[in-house]
């Protein structure tokens, strides 16, 4: 693929150059806490809850939560058993929806919960209407699923499979489950984890009046049986890669405002024109890209601290025990995906931890920490193995296509390195400038996630911990040679 210089120059001429500022705005548009009523602390809509009329004493109530109050719907319960406006309160478009559960029951218990209707889920959240409604529950064979259908097809899914001797949900035990979505995909979290991406999802626009906690939104089924607590709804993809559960209550959330990107001078024009970059970041204006042919807004699993690095703005990413930090950007006209060249540079912490994911763009396909689910990712990414070794891989299904290895390398913490990988009729690794692999034949995935991940894996996986002081990525592949790191 070649892109003509006139296309560069129009886009140096500010047409698709990145400069956003925009004012802060309310992320959070639905918060329940249950903290001595069933009304929402905030909304943008109506807070005030509705009770069906036809329901058992005691099936619906407030009980003590993870945080104060909590709400327990019993299993045995009538559609909208407990339920809100969905006016200003729910985006169709996009949004968060998450909260704590604690269940009655296990994942063992689910052919005595269901009984011989097969159809009875447990339902965690639905929107009203029939047969075209939003709704997260979990099915007679422990798949948590989140889906949306019109007129009784499914127009938007995204599944995770258990099984049942799983212990992600058990009695006693809080759970945090969570959903983001836009008008793309779906995305699914279990305590944190990324656990599913929707394989189909493409939403019309329509949704029901009302939207039910523990219940479902229509017809029959089964409610929750167990306790909710802090119920919130976001009005963007809060949750992109996965993260650390809070350990305070929800609260309401006001989105920070992105920095401004001011134009930039006619030397950083000429560079980017003459070697087709795509996207360039070096975090002098925070999560936003210097320029971008995409969109040149990254984000987080958590508040990152951008500091000052041997003279130059950089990124602290910290690794973490468990689910370390995470920084991503769009794929969509940053990278493409047959022909490209990415340097990133990084400056490892003393001592240095082993192995590292330096960049990567593999799509969690179904969920990784299941051992039915043969399916993990399909991608591309770059590690730093345990030997120092810079390893580039494909996969596809799961399963390894292709990979190219260098030999160790002299790796350095403190010490500021640049890691550059180019393919598109072959797939080359350099080193500070050096190339230090090849293979001229070289089969790409089918597929790519929406983002790309750079300093660790969409699951925080291996994150680098240390610090990383600039991105670039050109529509390149046939790369001699390439400046090495400051």
């Amino acid at each position: 693929m070649y892109i003509e210089n006139r296309v560069f120059s129009a886009v140096m001429a500010g047409l698709i150059l990145l400069s956003l500022a925009t004012n802060s705005c309310t992320d959070t548009i639905f918060l329940a806490n249950f903290d001595g009523t069933y009304d929402a602390v905030f909304a943008k809509g109506d807070r005030t809850f509705r009770m069906a009329d036809d329901m058992e004493e005691g099936s619906v109530k407030l009980v003590e939560g993870k945080y104060g109050g909590g709400l327990f719907v019993g299993r045995n319960v009538p559609a909208l058993a407990i339920s809100y406006a969905t006016k200003e309160n729910f985006k169709f478009e996009k949004g968060t929806l998450e909260f704590w559960f604690r269940p009655e029951w296990t994942m063992a218990d689910t052919e005595d919960i269901m009984g011989p209707n097969l159809f009875k889920y447990i339902t965690f959240f639905s929107t009203s209407g029939d047969p075209t409604r939003f709704c997260l529950y979990k099915n007679q064979y422990n798949w948590l699923i989140w889906d949306y259908r019109l007129d009784y097809q499914t127009k938007g899914k995204v599944i995770t499979q258990y099984s049942s001797q799983s212990d992600v949900i058990k009695p006693g035990k809080w759970t945090h489950m969570a959903v983001s979505w836009d008008t793309g995909e779906a995305r699914l979290f279990i305590d944190g984890n990324l656990v599913s991406i929707s394989d189909i999802w493409d939403i019309p626009g329509m949704l029901g009046d009302r939207m039910a906690l523990g219940s479902p939104g229509y017809g029959k089924g089964l409610g929750a049986d167990g306790t909710f607590d802090d119920f919130r709804i976001s009005d963007h993809q809060r949750y992109i890669s996965s993260f650390i559960p809070p350990d305070t209550p929800l609260k309401v959330d006001v989105l920070s405002s992105v920095p401004t990107v001011p134009s930039p001078s006619q030397e950083e024009k000429d560079n980017w024109q003459k070697k087709r970059t795509m996207f360039f970041v070096d975090f002098r204006y925070g999560l936003v890209a210097n320029f971008s042919l995409g969109n040149g807004l990254g984000g987080s699993n958590s508040i990152l601290k951008i500091e000052e690095k041997d003279g130059r703005q950089a990124v602290r990413l910290n690794r973490r025990a468990q689910i370390g930090d995470t920084l991503w950007f769009p794929t969509y006209g940053n990278i493409n995906v047959n022909m490209s060249t990415v340097d990133i540079d990084i400056c490892f912490s003393d001592p240095l931890q082993l192995p590292a994911v330096i960049f990567d763009t593999s799509k969690v396909v179904c969920n990784p920490f299941s051992p039915q689910d043969q399916h993990a990712r399909s991608g591309t990414r770059l590690i730093l193995d345990p030997s120092s070794r810079m390893v580039f891989e494909c996969i596809e299904g799961g399963k390894l296509l292709s990979y190219v290895m260098s030999c160790p390398l002299t790796v350095e913490a403190g010490r500021w390195h640049r890691f550059s990988v180019s393919w598109g009729g072959g797939v080359r690794l350099y080193f500070d400038g050096k190339k230090v692999a090849e293979e001229n034949s070289f089969p790409l995935p089918s597929t790519t996630d929406k983002y790309f991940f750079v300093g660790s894996d969409s699951q925080g996986i291996n994150t680098i911990d240390g610090w990383i002081g600039r991105i670039e990525i050109t529509l390149w592949n046939t790369l001699s040679e390439c400046p090495s790191a400051r």
